[in-house]
């Protein structure tokens, strides 16, 4: 084991964490992605997990065993929590009997990507498009709650700042045939006035970080939705950059904001470095508690970062991201989940 990691680790407040955004699509079996991350549990000091399915990514990649695989890592580490996901090309009401065979399952609420552009493209309709209305009405109904990807960096649209990364993984939208930022964002606008009371988290502090008028009426206009810390881009710089509203923001909106950190099933020694998915934790943490400004991979300035105290911190850390998750994990119904298609 990696003892730098527990190094890194005393830098940090000694409060129980939940990281509320983990995925499990690397390739990597399962056998070997539980010892992952059960590593990653230990040298982080996680409480528990939120491990969120996904059956599709833009670049073709389908995993038609996502929702199994949700049940399993919940299985393997008791008191977590674990997010299915949409199967696609289905109908109005199959969407809606998707949903119930995932919280029939014992799942804890519903995973969607659909919101990211490449994905969006490749599904070939919007968040709000009416054929999910059966599906929508269901989860609102039920409270059941939903963490959502929607958009990306606002440079991932701009050819002169896109970075490499972006295009490297198809990530660049200058293509018409994406759809524009700003139409994800009324698709979601859409979606809430039709769905006011759905529980609606969305994934990278929604790409908010430099549209605080947006954050703020997301979360003031609708009870039910949330916003989750997982890096997206700059948007830490974008706390930097107005560090008194955004600290104000956390302090009222603080029983909305949800610790995750995009965390995988990857062996914390090959991704340690700041930017890669091990070191995100890291920042998160970095910019929650630090007091003093810090400088960090890929930032042109030091970040100026929040120095919660404690009770916010717990907030944060453990009890929004509970709370938000259904409070106590759902039980699993084994006798409804298809452990056959899994190979352990």
């Amino acid at each position: 084991m990696d003892t730098t990691r527990h190094e890194v680790l005393a830098k940090f407040r000694d409060l129980p964490v939940i990281e509320a955004h983990a995925h499990f699509t690397q390739p990597h079996g399962l056998k070997e992605s539980v010892g992952i991350f059960e590593e990653i549990r230990q040298m982080r000091n996680y409480e528990t997990f939120g491990f969120m399915a996904a059956s599709m990514l833009g670049s073709g990649w389908t995993d038609p065993f996502a929702n199994e695989k949700a049940a399993f890592y919940k299985k393997q580490f008791p008191g977590s929590f674990a997010f299915g996901t949409l199967i696609h090309d289905d109908t109005a009401s199959g969407y809606e009997e998707q949903a119930k065979r995932i919280m029939a399952m014992g799942l804890d609420g519903i995973k969607m990507l659909e919101g990211k552009p490449d994905l969006h493209r490749r599904i070939g309709r919007g968040v709000d498009d009416p054929i999910y209305d059966r599906y929508y009405a269901y989860l609102e109904e039920n409270a059941i709650p939903i963490t959502m990807h929607v958009g990306d960096p606002a440079s991932f649209w701009d050819p002169e700042l896109a970075p490499p990364v972006a295009r490297e993984r198809g990530w660049f939208y200058g293509d018409p045939s994406f759809p524009a930022r700003e139409r994800l964002y009324i698709e979601i606008w859409n979606l809430m006035e039709k769905f006011p009371d759905l529980h609606l988290t969305l994934a990278h502090f929604g790409f908010f970080g430099h549209i605080p008028q947006m954050a703020e009426e997301f979360l003031s206009r609708w009870k039910n939705t949330g916003l989750d810390l997982t890096p997206g881009g700059i948007m830490y710089a974008g706390f930097s950059s107005m560090p008194e509203f955004w600290k104000d923001f956390f302090v009222r909106h603080q029983d909305r904001i949800i610790f995750g950190t995009d965390c995988y099933n990857i062996p914390e020694r090959e991704m340690t470095h700041q930017g890669g998915p091990s070191g995100r934790w890291e920042l998160v943490r970095s910019f929650l508690e630090f007091t003093e400004p810090f400088e960090w991979d890929g930032f042109d300035k030091p970040l100026i970062p929040f120095g919660f105290d404690d009770d916010i911190l717990l907030k944060l850390y453990n009890s929004n991201p509970r709370n938000f998750m259904g409070g106590t994990p759902r039980e699993l119904d084994e006798e409804r989940i298809n452990w056959s298609v899994l190979e352990i």
